[in-house]
């Protein structure tokens, strides 16, 4: 089941410190731990202070040769199981992760069909991916269209599930989320993306994400598959 694999797989881990265990599954672009706390590997890159997976595995720590470093060498080693090959075809969910929003459209780099993720070498996860999609603004939600603000369904960074309408130009799909099940499965507040205590967020309804941390409340397109499973949670009070 794809939306059940990518939520296993995005909520697994936190994403600015070491797990409990060695081996972890981390997606691209998620955030391992900061440079001062290991040396980066295979399947990794840094970024604004932090090492982060470049690609979809798992994480593997382990002590590096004794003379240049004592930290602790950080790789993300591929899972192959996980990839499929192939282009994405019509009525296929997709999993994205969008790279721009603006008042018509969202757009979004094409991770993974069906819940298997496309392999390194079909989806580059620093800027260039193969497969790239955009979602209109009249493609995500099935009723009230002329009302959708693009910047309160979705933001830079996200990861969607979404599903293919029509093939585009030069790689590029047409896809919709205006199903329950398909829109944000993974994000992260605004005021917290850059900080050492980042945490994704949490679905409190249809439309509203919440930061673990700061509490702050932002709008998405939230898919009904992650909210299922929080659906007990409440706000700690004051």
């Amino acid at each position: 089941n794809s939306v059940y694999l990518v939520t296993m797989v995005l909520s697994s881990g936190d994403p600015t410190h070491f797990p409990s265990q060695n081996l972890t599954l981390r997606v691209p672009g998620e955030r391992i731990c900061s440079s001062a706390e290991g040396e980066p590997g295979e399947g990794v890159y840094t970024r604004d202070g932090f090492i982060c997976a470049s690609l979809l595995g798992s994480q593997v720590i382990s002590e590096v040769d004794k003379g240049s470093s004592d930290l602790p060498l950080i790789q993300v080693v591929p899972n192959t199981s996980m990839y499929r090959t192939g282009a994405p075809e019509i009525g296929r969910t997709v999993t994205c992760r969008v790279t721009a929003v603006n008042p018509r459209n969202a757009k979004v780099d094409i991770l993974g069909i069906d819940g298997h993720f496309l392999p390194p070498s079909s989806a580059s996860f620093c800027g260039h991916a193969s497969f790239h999609g955009l979602i209109r603004k009249e493609d995500i939600r099935p009723t009230d269209k002329d009302r959708v603000v693009i910047s309160k369904c979705f933001r830079p960074g996200d990861i969607v599930l979404a599903k293919v309408l029509s093939y585009g130009d030069s790689y590029q799909y047409m896809l919709t989320t205006a199903e329950n099940e398909l829109g944000v499965v993974y994000a992260y507040s605004e005021s917290s993306l850059n900080t050492k205590n980042a945490r994704p967020m949490l679905p409190i309804s249809w439309q509203e994400m919440m930061c673990p941390v700061s509490y702050t409340k932002e709008q998405r397109k939230v898919a009904r598959a992650q909210v299922r499973l929080l659906e007990n949670y409440t706000q700690p009070s004051d």
